[in-house]
Protein backbone atom coordinates (compact mmCIF):
# COMPACT_ATOMS: atom_id res chain seq x y z
CA UNK A 1 0.00 0.00 0.00
CA UNK A 2 1.34 3.40 -0.98
CA UNK A 3 1.80 6.02 1.76
CA UNK A 4 0.49 8.75 -0.57
CA UNK A 5 -2.65 10.20 1.08
CA UNK A 6 -2.99 13.61 -0.56
CA UNK A 7 -2.42 14.88 -4.07
CA UNK A 8 -2.73 18.42 -5.40
CA UNK A 9 -1.92 19.31 -8.98
CA UNK A 10 -0.42 22.73 -9.70
CA UNK A 11 -2.68 25.26 -11.36
CA UNK A 12 -2.17 24.98 -15.11
CA UNK A 13 -0.72 21.47 -14.87
CA UNK A 14 0.24 20.20 -18.34
CA UNK A 15 -0.42 16.57 -17.38
CA UNK A 16 -2.38 14.84 -20.18
CA UNK A 17 -2.23 11.16 -19.20
CA UNK A 18 -2.49 9.33 -15.89
CA UNK A 19 -0.58 6.14 -16.58
CA UNK A 20 -1.18 2.48 -15.85
CA UNK A 21 -1.06 1.83 -12.08
CA UNK A 22 0.07 5.43 -11.43
CA UNK A 23 -1.89 5.58 -8.17
CA UNK A 24 -2.70 1.90 -7.70
CA UNK A 25 -3.17 1.10 -3.98
CA UNK A 26 -2.71 4.78 -3.03
CA UNK A 27 -4.46 6.04 0.11
CA UNK A 28 -5.70 9.22 -1.64
CA UNK A 29 -9.32 9.85 -0.65
CA UNK A 30 -10.27 12.94 -2.70
CA UNK A 31 -9.03 13.80 -6.17
CA UNK A 32 -9.87 16.33 -8.87
CA UNK A 33 -8.14 15.33 -12.07
CA UNK A 34 -6.52 18.32 -13.85
CA UNK A 35 -8.38 19.87 -16.80
CA UNK A 36 -5.71 18.97 -19.39
CA UNK A 37 -5.87 15.23 -18.72
CA UNK A 38 -7.40 13.38 -21.67
CA UNK A 39 -6.51 9.77 -20.80
CA UNK A 40 -6.72 7.66 -17.66
CA UNK A 41 -4.98 4.38 -18.39
CA UNK A 42 -5.69 0.81 -17.33
CA UNK A 43 -5.63 0.27 -13.52
CA UNK A 44 -4.49 3.87 -12.84
CA UNK A 45 -6.32 3.93 -9.50
CA UNK A 46 -6.80 0.19 -8.97
CA UNK A 47 -7.31 -0.69 -5.27
CA UNK A 48 -6.98 2.93 -4.17
CA UNK A 49 -9.05 4.46 -1.35
CA UNK A 50 -10.88 7.16 -3.32
CA UNK A 51 -14.02 8.52 -1.70
CA UNK A 52 -14.59 11.52 -3.98
CA UNK A 53 -13.47 11.79 -7.60
CA UNK A 54 -13.97 14.53 -10.18
CA UNK A 55 -13.16 13.72 -13.81
CA UNK A 56 -13.10 16.79 -16.10
CA UNK A 57 -14.74 17.02 -19.53
CA UNK A 58 -11.28 16.85 -21.12
CA UNK A 59 -11.05 13.11 -20.30
CA UNK A 60 -12.09 11.14 -23.37
CA UNK A 61 -10.45 7.78 -22.67
CA UNK A 62 -10.67 5.64 -19.54
CA UNK A 63 -8.84 2.33 -19.53
CA UNK A 64 -10.05 -1.03 -18.39
CA UNK A 65 -10.24 -1.36 -14.57
CA UNK A 66 -9.02 2.23 -14.11
CA UNK A 67 -10.91 2.59 -10.82
CA UNK A 68 -11.65 -1.04 -10.08
CA UNK A 69 -11.52 -2.52 -6.59
CA UNK A 70 -11.72 0.77 -4.70
CA UNK A 71 -11.03 -0.03 -1.06
CA UNK A 72 -12.61 2.38 1.36
CA UNK A 73 -15.05 2.06 4.23
CA UNK A 74 -17.45 4.53 2.68
CA UNK A 75 -19.05 4.75 -0.74
CA UNK A 76 -17.32 6.66 -3.51
CA UNK A 77 -18.87 9.66 -5.28
CA UNK A 78 -17.85 10.27 -8.89
CA UNK A 79 -18.51 13.26 -11.15
CA UNK A 80 -17.60 12.61 -14.78
CA UNK A 81 -18.29 13.79 -18.36
CA UNK A 82 -20.92 12.19 -20.56
CA UNK A 83 -18.86 11.90 -23.74
CA UNK A 84 -15.92 9.60 -24.28
CA UNK A 85 -14.02 8.64 -27.44
CA UNK A 86 -13.19 5.29 -25.92
CA UNK A 87 -14.30 3.45 -22.86
CA UNK A 88 -12.54 0.13 -23.05
CA UNK A 89 -15.27 -1.70 -21.13
CA UNK A 90 -18.60 -0.94 -19.54
CA UNK A 91 -18.81 1.28 -16.43
CA UNK A 92 -19.12 -1.44 -13.78
CA UNK A 93 -15.82 -2.96 -14.87
CA UNK A 94 -14.06 0.40 -15.01
CA UNK A 95 -15.34 1.54 -11.65
CA UNK A 96 -16.06 -1.61 -9.67
CA UNK A 97 -19.55 -0.28 -9.00
CA UNK A 98 -20.12 -2.22 -5.79
CA UNK A 99 -18.53 0.62 -3.77
CA UNK A 100 -19.93 3.53 -5.76
CA UNK A 101 -22.87 5.27 -4.19
CA UNK A 102 -23.27 8.01 -6.77
CA UNK A 103 -21.98 8.54 -10.30
CA UNK A 104 -22.94 11.96 -11.67
CA UNK A 105 -22.55 12.76 -15.34
CA UNK A 106 -21.85 16.41 -16.14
Amino acid sequence: MSALTSLTFQSGSALTTIGDRAFSSAAITTLSIPIHVTTIEHTAFFSSKLEQLTIPNSVTTIGNDAFFNIKNDEHTHVSMPTKFNNISTYLPQIFGVKNFEHIEFN
